[in-house]
């Protein structure tokens, strides 16, 4: 009995390491929020616009979500959620061509933005950036989402100029996203 016990530890202990090690990695970076997080968001009215005053002694940081050509599978409900973390918080989500926005103290934060799937695929789809701000600024994070082959997109985060970011934000419509759980 126990030489029958130890074969089957020693056949079944290694196939659930094996099965253990082939799991997507879901630990994410300090910048991003908890891993088990999930968002649902989309695109509101374009005339569904947020005039809210920034609040005193703090930054202004929008987050710009922009659809690159538009010609891929990635289209309308199929593009994957976005969601943005700033200092290991979860501060919002976009969907399709949209932005939020939030008001931050001053000085260096860190920015994390990730396709919904990777935490599910492991995929590539995770970008992370420093930001400085001051106090009566404002700042344009731009993440995009471009298509280049089939359910194959480059994504890429960067700071936009002001005169960019200004035109965006002017352009696009305000994301309504909610955590779901």
């Amino acid at each position: 009995m126990k030489t029958a016990l130890i074969l089957l530890l020693t056949i079944l202990l290694p196939a659930a390491v094996s099965i253990r090690a082939q799991q997507p990695q879901t630990a994410l970076p300090s910048a991003c929020g908890p891993a088990d997080a999930k968002f649902w968001s989309k695109a509101g009215e374009r005339s569904q616009k947020s005039e809210s005053k920034q609040d005193a002694g703090k930054a202004r940081i929008y987050f710009v979500h922009q659809l690159g050509n538009g010609n891929g599978p990635w289209t309308g409900t199929g593009q994957p959620t976005f969601p943005i973390g700033l200092d290991g918080n979860w501060v919002g989500a976009v969907h399709d061509s949209s932005f939020f926005f939030v008001d931050v103290a001053p000085g260096e934060h860190h920015v994390c933005v990730l396709e919904q799937t990777y935490r599910r695929t492991g995929g590539d789809s995770l970008e992370l950036m420093p930001l400085r701000v001051e106090a009566g600024n404002s700042y344009f994070v731009l993440t995009r989402m471009e298509i280049t082959g089939s359910n194959m997109g480059n994504f890429s985060l960067s700071e936009a100029n002001r005169d960019m970011g200004q035109f965006l934000i002017d352009t696009l419509p305000i994301s309504n996203w909610r955590r779901k759980n």
